[in-house]
């Protein structure tokens, strides 16, 4: 084969070479220094060894959330699980209502006859 037809990457020159780019702090963080992980393993009595985020864990354990921040967020989060609405405030209160109401024509009923 000829050096013209077969082109090894290491025979490619710098122009050729697709080019990466560094982060901003490349070069300005030590990986040694970073903190660490930390969450438990289940097999070993060491913890993980992967870099931390900003939330103290590595990006595999990830953390607790925070949970919903905003009015709507709240709101949709209360109504993900709802399966049908029986035991919700609203639910609860109209039957109590009804009750009340089947009592008085009950009584009302009994004065009558």
């Amino acid at each position: 084969m000829s050096k013209e037809t077969a082109n090894p990457p290491y025979e490619r020159s710098q122009k050729e070479t697709k080019r990466v780019k560094k982060p901003a702090n490349f070069g300005k963080i030590h990986l040694v220094k970073t903190p660490r992980c930390g969450a438990k393993r289940r097999r070993r009595e060491e913890l993980c060894k992967a870099p931390a985020m900003a939330n103290g864990r590595c990006r595999i354990h990830g953390g607790t959330s925070t949970g919903a921040r905003t009015e709507e967020g709240k709101a949709r989060a209360r109504q993900g699980n709802l399966k049908h609405g029986y035991y919700t405030q609203e639910a609860i209160e109209q039957r109590r209502q009804d009750r009340k109401l089947l009592k008085q024509l009950r009584d009302d009923l009994k004065g009558l006859f």
